[in-house]
């Protein structure tokens, strides 16, 4: 198994043009990776199996071409399989595992290749699709790949996951491309009757003119008022200052694992809360499993939840509701715990995620880290705060609706384009023939 550097090019090619590694060519001076491959292989016995994790451009590269050809004809590679970003260095990237089995010896590559694009499970693993409210932890990605190889190595006859999984035979693969991206070759308008497309898009255009509505209404904030000539100031004082007076606690999320010291029956099967559910806006994801603290912090409702990575779009930001109550907090989350008596918890999201507010708290170069002592917060009276509060709660509604318009419009516009583009749905003005 190897997760080699990416994109080196100073890995010595000049010095290694004879290796005796490129039984499939000698790779170019910009692609390192089939350097790696080959360097992998060389080191198995024929019929054995390496799994490396590369990126996608490995996969279609113009430059790579002739040695993927290569490995291909020989048999040499058995799945490519995407993975969604954010599950490994770099974090923005959707990497590929790349599965390889030395050739044995006298037989051509006649085996089936695997090509498998895990991008629509690992989009509700990370919680960024419509689906958002259906995401599941990353072991769920991990049993989908898991189960499909299985399949695929066990049966004869592999059955086709339709947009999913794939098995091809080399010889197809072989175009002037040899483009081996499991998207390329898997995604495709899904098998859907002409009636049962007609009955999805009906609902899920219902649903949007719903989602809209609700947008509509959640547009309808107000009145506001000027706040003089000047605009109003206020005596603040930091969640340090706050928390040593007792009118909130801070705690944070720690992934500490303590070998050998389980979480106890009460917690042992209750959802963890991480930073990627905050920044998506759905409900806590995580495995109990990856969570072991000696001390673990229930959530409450009424928590105010801050990330502890600052993006490009400030510090995600949530009040703990129904559905995160009684969940872990998780590693990246920060969490404050107001007295329900001093501090209206709407007051204090909105002030503490203030881009002004989080931009002095943050340290930092290159990874924005949030120091959540150093937030401030206005000392108001509770009838103020309360209204405050109001106000802050009203435009996260607005930010929800706004997300779930915009998310429903965009799945609808891709059913439509598939079902109009794969024959099912036919455009106002044209008869059934």
């Amino acid at each position: 198994m190897c997760n080699p550097p990416y994109g080196d090019r100073d890995w010595g090619h000049d010095d290694l043009a004879f290796d005796t590694r490129w039984a499939y060519g000698v790779p170019p001076r910009s692609e390192p990776e089939l350097a790696w491959i080959q360097h992998a292989m060389a080191h198995l016995n024929a019929g054995g199996l390496a799994v490396l994790l590369l990126p996608p451009a490995t996969a279609s590269r113009s430059s790579g071409r002739r040695i993927r050809a290569e490995l291909l004809r020989h048999g040499a590679v058995r799945a490519v399989i995407a993975l969604p970003p954010g599950l490994a260095v770099p974090y923005h990237i959707g990497l590929h595992v790349w599965i390889f089995r030395r050739p044995e010896a006298e037989r051509p590559g006649q085996d089936l290749v695997l090509l498998m694009d895990a991008a629509d499970e690992a989009v509700a693993t990370e919680g960024r699709s419509a689906g958002r409210s259906e995401a599941s932890d990353g072991s769920g990605l991990h049993e989908t790949i898991l189960s499909t190889w299985k399949a695929f190595t066990t049966s004869t006859e592999f059955s086709e996951v339709p947009g999913t999984a794939r098995a091809m035979a080399p010889i197809d693969l072989l175009d002037e491309l040899v483009d081996l991206s499991p998207a390329r070759h898997v995604r495709s308008a899904a098998l859907i009757t002409p009636d049962a497309a007609l009955r999805h898009v009906t609902e899920l255009t219902e649903r949007l003119k719903t989602d809209v509505a609700d947008l509509a209404e959640a547009s309808r904030i107000g009145p506001w008022a000027a706040a003089g000539e000047t605009g109003r100031t206020w005596r603040s004082a930091t969640v340090a200052d706050l928390a040593r007076g007792g009118a909130l606690a801070v705690h944070r999320g720690e992934r500490a694992p303590t070998a050998g010291v389980p979480l106890t029956a009460d917690v042992a099967d209750r959802r963890v809360l991480r930073a990627r559910d905050l920044v998506d806006g759905i409900p806590a994801g995580g495995d109990p499993g990856e969570l072991q603290p000696a001390a673990p912090v229930v959530i409450e409702e009424g928590d105010v939840l801050l990330t502890q990575i600052v993006g490009p779009q400030g510090a995600a930001t949530r009040v703990a509701g129904e559905d995160d109550a009684g969940c872990l907090l998780g590693s990246g989350v920060f969490l404050l715990r107001p007295d329900p008596e001093r501090l209206d918890p709407w007051f204090l999201a909105g002030f503490v995620s203030a881009p002004d507010n989080v931009s002095q708290a943050t340290t930092g170069t290159s990874t924005h880290q949030l120091v959540a002592t150093r937030l401030r917060v206005p000392l108001l009276p509770p009838e103020e705060q309360t209204a405050y509060g109001l106000a802050f709660r009203r435009i996260h509604e607005l930010r929800v609706s706004a997300r779930n318009a915009a998310e429903r419009a965009e799945e609808t516009a891709e059913l439509l384009a598939n079902t109009l583009c794969g024959g099912a749905l036919l455009p106002h003005g044209i008869e059934p023939s």
